[in-house]
């Protein structure tokens, strides 16, 4: 059975599905760089920005 931290949720994203996916690059390395961090140190990171 698999361990389950939470989950990460940004606003305002309503749209994003109709842009290309080179416009929405800069937030998905956002969420993965914040993913890596708590799977590497197990805390979030507050100096990371969404």
């Amino acid at each position: 059975m698999g361990l389950f931290d939470g989950t990460i949720i940004k606003g305002g994203v309503e749209g994003i599905q109709m842009k290309p996916e080179k416009a929405n690059k800069k937030l998905s390395d956002q969420m993965e760089q914040i993913g890596r961090t708590y799977a590497s140190k197990g805390i979030k990171d507050l100096s990371l920005k969404i």
